[in-house]
This record gives structure tokens, C-alpha cells and sequence, in this order.
């Protein structure tokens, strides 16, 4: 049993100021994130759920997001390890969320035109307990003590815009004691094993501190028609070793990149509206410390129009029928994902809503699907999505989103559902089924045995799963609430091809794999199964003050599958996989 005490501020310096300070605040109370199968080249975006970095947080929204507070305390990923012998390591936890020692935050307005917003966190180190081969434990840091920093500052023009700065920074406070070393199979000598897998000399940094600075602009047409808006960043890293992005761009530390976007949109009208966006991103731009980017390394546009009927006619309260072309290149000047899509949405009479869209997608090439910047070839595709809301207000009510793609070598289907019933005034629950299947693509597995050589299988994979979120009042001030996930994914690899590539970052096109005869040393089948759990008692004992009792469940969806054995969906991965249980109590008393 550990205990912890934590505190929380709020101060209102003047009438349009609010500062907020949080010292080893805990969040246990709020549930966990829905995993999903990401068979995407960029990592999922979770929401913030944590009351603290939700309030006020709009002040730093800008078109490009240089704050992601998901980043601040999260879960690293968990680290590379020494298989090999005479190691043999094994990971015996998984990762858990970081400590955050204490967090601060002023957002409000300065004068009339002018706002302000500034965040700053401090985290604690990070470790985790590592197996080795003779049965003996070490703790291996996964991330160092990091400070999180963010200045936003807005100045009104007039009523219909403004221009704005903002800068953010993440340091690291990095003792390079806590990393295993190596020696080097070639020449003998000792190296350091970064949690990322990089490999540095010992002593040497493992991580590097980041620095991002942007300006933006917005301005509305004085009809309020038209608006137009953007921005422009700069982002450089400092110490640490030299990063290697999933495109293959390697960014070395005092290296900059830039970025920028611009938008103009027509939002007015009676009936016609429409947008057009344009974005340019250097290689080296890398605001992902504290950020969230899919990519870098690009240059795209959007451009789309719409008809709305908003009056009432026929079935519908409102309609509207839209056309949309994006495209996107990299600075090589590789397709990476263009095409056209229309849909169709609108809400009924009964207060239904629906969107429905056909889209279409030319052949592309990912330049992030191997990781050194060699480009796969992906086919095209013709989709269909669907999407319907049922009258929310109502005792019953249902959702469904459902998208389906038949590719020229698969086919692609993902599906997620709500139904919330609200069985009494005191209790309601909402079940949200998921379901994907996707087939026939080749995936990159891993390296041949000659140079420059890149295996390939036709991935099969399958995820199902259910979200059960359940609450019971039994007091205004006392209330039960529930949340579970039960979610199971496979993929098998079929068909092995390769491709010999000339060098690094080469294209390798559908008609250039050739069937792989050697056989795999390793399985690049996967399983995962997961059940994670959230019960939250919260009774507001006095105005203010709150208990809570908290018990958790939290698991790691990952499981090695063996030499032989074929990814399949399996209630049985869900006992494979390690888990953490906890019991909390959680108190917060305010004085006032």
C-alpha cells in the first residue's frame, strides 16, 4: 500500500485572469483510453480526459497543433531490449503514466485585445522493471525528469481577427547512468542501448530537448462571409542523438525545420460555401515533443464545395451536398495520398442525423511503411462510408459509423456502433461494439538476407471489441460509474514477397515483389487481447470535497507469438497479455 497527497490551486488575479497550479496531481479516476488495431503509419490520437488540462485549453488551439497535453505524463512506449544472449531480457510491467510533480496554468485576457495562455509541467522520471536471463531485475529508464513549457499570447484586430505567437519547449533533466550497455559484435566496443533503440556512445544523451516557435493569424470578411486564417512554425532540436523520422529524414540536433498552412474559407451564404487549404512541411519539422503530427516531409491541398439547404423541406430540418479533391505529395515528389470524395448529410424531421459519402483513391505510395524512407506502393480504392445518429433526447438511441473499401488487391471494412438507454432516471448505460477486417495488402515485415532487401506479406487482420460504460446515481453527490473494454485483435501474413532495392529509399512498386523462398526467423503474426477495466465510487462528502474509490485494470495488447503459431482471434490473448491491477483511494478536500 503507497500513499500520495497532491493540491490543487485556482486564483483569479483579476476579473479575466485564471491561474491554476496542480502539485502530484492523480488522475486515476478518469478511464482509459479505447484501444484500437492502428495499421496506420502514424501514431492513434487519444483525447484529453484529465479535468485539469481540459479547461481553459482553447486558448492554445492553433491550425497547427503545437500542444498535445496527452503528451505531458503519458505512458512511453516500452523499451528495446537486449534479446540476445547472455541478456535475454523480458519486460515484466508495462509501462505506466508518468508522474507529474506539478503543472501550472494562466489563460485570460490581459486588456481588451490582448490574451494570453501559459502551461508549464514537470515530470518525474520514468522506469520500468526488466527480466534477465539469470532470473536477476534492473530498472530501466524509459524517460527522464521533463519539464513542459508553452506560451501563447493573441492580439485582437478589430472584431473580425486576430495575430497571434506561440512558443513551446520540452527538457530533459537526463542522467545517462540508468542505460545498459553493450558490446559492439563488430569492433568490441561498448556501446549504450537507448529505451528508442538508438545506439550511442556511453554517457552520451538518449533524449533530446525541443523547441518550437509559430505566429498565426485569422480575419473575417466584415459581411462575416469569408475568413481566412494560418500559420507559420519553426522547430529545432538540441542535444541528445540525431532522430530518425518514419520517413527516413534523419534530424540531427541544431537542425531546424519549418512549416506552414493557410486556409480561405467561405463560411456565409445562403446556400454555397467552400474552402481551400494549402500546407508545406520541411523534412526536418518535428513538433511531436509536445505536438501532435501525422508527418512531415510534405506539401498538400484541400479544396472542396458545398450546397446547404438550411430551411426546413421535405424530411429534412437542414441538407447539405458536398464535393471535396486533396492532394498530397512529399518534397520528392511522391504521390502520398490524393483523391475525391462526395458526400451527402443532413438532419431528418425526427431529429435524426445522417452523412453519407462515396470516395475514391488513385494508387499511392507510403514513404512510412518501412521506416528508412523507402516508399511501398499502395493500390487505389473506391469507398463508401456511412454514418447514422439516432434522436439522442430519446430514452433508446443508436449510432453507427461504418466505412468499407474495395481496394484492386483487398478489401478494407471497419465498423463502430453506440446504443446508450437510459434504463432508469438514476441509471444509464452505452455499449460500443467496433469490428475491422482488412485483407489482401501487402505489409512490410522486415529485412532480407541480402542488402537492401525488404520482406512483404499480405496482411489479414481482424479486431473486435465493446466498450460498456455504465452510471448509477444513487445521490446527487453519490454516484457509481463503470467502465470496461474487452478488445481482441489478429493479423496473419500470407503470400511472402520482396523487394531488392538499388539503395535506402527506393520505391518499391506492387509489380516489383517477387516471392521470398527463406524462411522467417521470426513471426510477424500478432495477437492482442485486452480487458481493461475503470470503477469509480465519487461522493461529494462536502461542497467541494470529494472521495473517490477506484479500482483499475489496465493491460498491455501485445503477446509474441512463436514460430508456427498463426494470428487468430483468441479470447485466451487476453490472459497472455501482463496486466496491472490497482485499488485507490482518492481524496480532495476544499477549503473555502
Amino acid at each position: 500500500m503507497t500513499g500520495s497527497l497532491g493540491l490543487d490551486v485556482k486564483w483569479h488575479p483579476t476579473y479575466d485572469l485564471t491561474l491554476e497550479a496542480t502539485f502530484n496531481p492523480d488522475f486515476a479516476q478518469v478511464e482509459a483510453d479505447q484501444l484500437v488495431l492502428n495499421l496506420a503509419t502514424y501514431e492513434t490520437y487519444y483525447p484529453e480526459k484529465r479535468p485539469f488540462f481540459q479547461e481553459g485549453i482553447d486558448v492554445f488551439t492553433t491550425p497547427l497543433q503545437l500542444l498535445y497535453t496527452r503528451r505531458i505524463g503519458r505512458s512511453p512506449e516500452p523499451p528495446i531490449l537486449r534479446t540476445d544472449a547472455p541478456y535475454r531480457e523480458e519486460l515484466t510491467e508495462i509501462p505506466q503514466p508518468a508522474t507529474i510533480y506539478g503543472a501550472s496554468k494562466l489563460t485570460g485576457r490581459l486588456s481588451e485585445h490582448w490574451s494570453i495562455g501559459a502551461l508549464q509541467a514537470v515530470t518525474a522520471p520514468n522506469d520500468v522493471p526488466v527480466r534477465l536471463d539469470d532470473g536477476s531485475r534492473e530498472r530501466r529508464r524509459l524517460e527522464p525528469t521533463s519539464a513542459f513549457s508553452v506560451f501563447r499570447i493573441k492580439r485582437d484586430i478589430g472584431s473580425n481577427g486576430h495575430f497571434g505567437l506561440m512558443a513551446t519547449s520540452v527538457t530533459r533533466a537526463e542522467n545517462s547512468d540508468g542505460h545498459p550497455r553493450f558490446a559492439d559484435p563488430q569492433s568490441g566496443a561498448i556501446k549504450q542501448l537507448c529505451p528508442s533503440g538508438t545506439v550511442t556512445a556511453p554517457l552520451d544523451r538518449c533524449f533530446n530537448d525541443a523547441y518550437v516557435g509559430a505566429v498565426d493569424w485569422r480575419w473575417r470578411t466584415p459581411g462575416g462571409d469569408y475568413v481566412t486564417g494560418g500559420q507559420a512554425a519553426l522547430s529545432l532540436l538540441r542535444s541528445g542523438p540525431p532522430r530518425e523520422t518514419g520517413d527516413g529524414t534523419i534530424i540531427t540536433p541544431g537542425d531546424h525545420g519549418s512549416g506552414v498552412t493557410a486556409y480561405v474559407n467561405k463560411d456565409g451564404g445562403t446556400h454555397f460555401v467552400g474552402d481551400v487549404t494549402v500546407e508545406f512541411k520541411s523534412k526536418n519539422l518535428d513538433i511531436s515533443d509536445l505536438g501532435y503530427q501525422t508527418r512531415a516531409n510534405n506539401y498538400r491541398w484541400r479544396t472542396d464545395i458545398e450546397y446547404r439547404e438550411l430551411q426546413k423541406w421535405w424530411w429534412f430540418l437542414e441538407s447539405r451536398a458536398r464535393f471535396e479533391y486533396f492532394g498530397r505529395f512529399n518534397l520528392d515528389g511522391l504521390d502520398i495520398g490524393s483523391g475525391y470524395q462526395f458526400n451527402v448529410s443532413g438532419k431528418l424531421t425526427n431529429f435524426w442525423t445522417f452523412f453519407t459519402e462515396v470516395h475514391v483513391r488513385p494508387r499511392w505510395f507510403d514513404d512510412r511503411e518501412v521506416g528508412d524512407g523507402t516508399a511501398l506502393e499502395r493500390a487505389g480504392l473506391l469507398g463508401y462510408e456511412l454514418e447514422l445518429t439516432t434522436d439522442p433526447t430519446k430514452r433508446v438511441s443508436f449510432s453507427a459509423e461504418t466505412q468499407t473499401q474495395v481496394l484492386t488487391n483487398g478489401f478494407n471494412f471497419v465498423g463502430s456502433f453506440g446504443l446508450l438507454f437510459r434504463a432508469a432516471t438514476q441509471l444509464d448505460f452505452e455499449l460500443l461494439p467496433t469490428i475491422l477486417n482488412t485483407l489482401g495488402e501487402p505489409r512490410y515485415i522486415g529485412r532480407g538476407d541480402a542488402p537492401n532487401q525488404y520482406v512483404f506479406g499480405n496482411l489479414a487482420a481482424q479486431s473486435i471489441g465493446t466498450v460498456l460504460r455504465a452510471t448509477y446515481t444513487f445521490a446527487p453527490k453519490l454516484t457509481l460509474q463503470t467502465y470496461g473494454q474487452l478488445f481482441l485483435a489478429a493479423g496473419h501474413f500470407s503470400n511472402i514477397s520482396a523487394f531488392q532495392a538499388s539503395a535506402a529509399g527506393a520505391v518499391a512498386r506492387l509489380d516489383d515483389l517477387r516471392g521470398y523462398a527463406t524462411a522467417l526467423t521470426t513471426n510477424p503474426d500478432f495477437n492482442e487481447g485486452v480487458l481493461n477495466l475503470n470503477v469509480v465510487l465519487r461522493w461529494e462528502f462536502k461542497l467541494g470535497s470529494t472521495a473517490y474509490f477506484v479500482y483499475t485494470r489496465a493491460q498491455t495488447p501485445a503477446t509474441l507469438l512463436q514460430l508456427g503459431e498463426t494470428g487468430t482471434l483468441n479470447l485466451s490473448s487476453v490472459r497472455r497479455a501482463p496486466a496491472r491491477d490497482a485499488f485507490l483511494l482518492k481524496l480532495s478536500y476544499w477549503w473555502g
